[in-house]
């Protein structure tokens, strides 16, 4: 069980190295512009697709290592998809506010500033916490012990194992990339 486990999120870690990947480049494509805005659609639509089998295969899996029933999958995997999309929307923000803070510390903003930014960056933290409390107190209502404990298990492997897989596919993609042209130290 455990292996077959290990192969099928290294599986959703592969898909999720691919939903990793920069959509397009920032030079326009070959074709022109409507042609990069073809590209841009197409790759928006890939990626669409292999989040939302990446999630099926979340839920699938869940389903089956919490041993849920239908009616605990019934309310639990709609939860957690709902969790994790507020967690996806939240990160998204959070990362803004912090590359504003960045910015805003290498560019000199004043304090008045830099504290606004702080504080929407703690709350945005806050929130998160809160959610993630909200929908796990709903979710452990339908659940006994065992699965509880299961579950945290199960999304903490989860994470980790998509995060260290994309970050090696990133890694790997970066290795692939043509590399310019350095001039030759005599000048040729």
């Amino acid at each position: 069980m455990k292996l077959k486990f290990f192969r099928t999120v290294c599986g959703l870690a592969l898909l999720g190295c691919l939903a990793g990947v920069p959509a397009v480049a920032q030079d326009a494509p070959e074709g022109g512009r409507d042609a990069g805005r073809g590209r841009m659609a197409h790759d928006t639509e890939r990626r669409e697709q292999i989040e939302e089998r990446i999630r099926e295969r979340f839920s699938s899996m869940l389903r089956n290592e919490l041993a849920l029933s239908d009616e605990q999958a019934d309310m639990v995997l709609p939860a957690m998809q709902d969790l994790e999309a507020t967690k996806r929307e939240v990160g998204r923000e959070r990362r803004d506010v912090a590359r504003a803070l960045r910015r805003g510390l290498d560019q000199g903003a004043n304090d008045v500033e830099l504290e606004d930014l702080l504080n929407k960056f703690e709350q945005l933290d806050d929130d998160l916490r809160s959610a993630e409390k909200l929908a796990l107190d709903g979710i452990d209502a339908e659940l006994n012990v065992r699965q509880r404990v299961q579950l945290r298990f199960f999304v903490q492997h989860f994470r980790t194992e998509l995060r260290d897989r994309m970050h090696r596919g990133r890694e790997r993609m970066e290795r692939r990339q043509p590399r310019p042209e350095r001039p030759h130290p005599d000048g040729r």
